[in-house]
């Protein structure tokens, strides 16, 4: 079996901000829960559920000819207080 790793950075940015980098060159910016220059870490989290999800039903329906006009998927968790970590995600 082949593994396909996968390499990210996160650069500090100064306060609670950080930019995130993938080795192709893509960016997103990061930051604390309520800081408006960024993300937080956990929505990103989420984010990308959503979009590996949107990523498996359109490969589905495109090889099933379907026409898409609009899709969208959405993720909704709740989470503790600090320590943040999820309690549950529905999607």
């Amino acid at each position: 079996m082949t593994v396909n790793w996968k390499a990210v950075s996160a650069t500090w940015q100064g306060d609670l901000n950080f930019v995130g980098e993938i080795a192709d060159g893509g960016t997103v910016h990061m930051g604390a829960t309520g800081n408006s220059s960024g993300i937080g870490p956990m929505q990103l989290i989420l984010i990308g559920l959503a979009g590996c999800t949107g990523i498996d039903i359109v490969s589905i329906l495109q090889k099933k000819k379907v026409v898409l006009v609009n899709f969208k998927v959405m993720c909704v968790a709740s989470a503790n207080l600090p320590p943040l970590w999820f309690i549950q995600i529905l999607k």
